[in-house]
């Protein structure tokens, strides 16, 4: 309680120079808000380009981390003899599973698209 009372004494003390600042603040926000500059070209057009970008180091980035994970995991386990490590290295497995799914599908899509052109 000692604090906040010294906060507001410093505070009352110094109230001028705060009011000061915040009429300056407040004033120069609305000089800018009402200034009102319009843009000096207005002819913009919006484009759509039809342009796709896969980027497929992403996906075997994520791949290779959760493979470390998933030994590094397993080694804990067989080195600690950690029971506890079970759902974990389970779990780690359905990732893995599902991010070699997405990796495969993706780059089977890749393939398919660079065919086709």
């Amino acid at each position: 309680m000692q604090v906040y009372k010294a906060f507001f004494k410093i505070i009352l003390k110094n109230l001028n120079q705060i009011m000061i600042y915040v009429v300056v603040f407040v004033s120069v926000a609305i000089a800018l808000v009402n200034s009102n500059v319009s843009p000096g070209n207005s002819n913009f057009t919006e484009t759509k380009i039809n342009i796709a970008f896969i980027n497929n180091e992403r996906l075997a980035y994520y791949f290779n981390y959760m493979a470390y994970s998933l030994f590094s995991v397993l080694i804990l386990g067989v080195c600690f003899n950690m029971e506890n490590l079970a759902p974990i290295f389970l779990n780690m497995l359905i990732v893995i599973g599902f991010a070699a799914a997405v990796l495969s599908v993706t780059l089977v899509v890749i393939k398919q698209k660079r065919m086709s052109n």
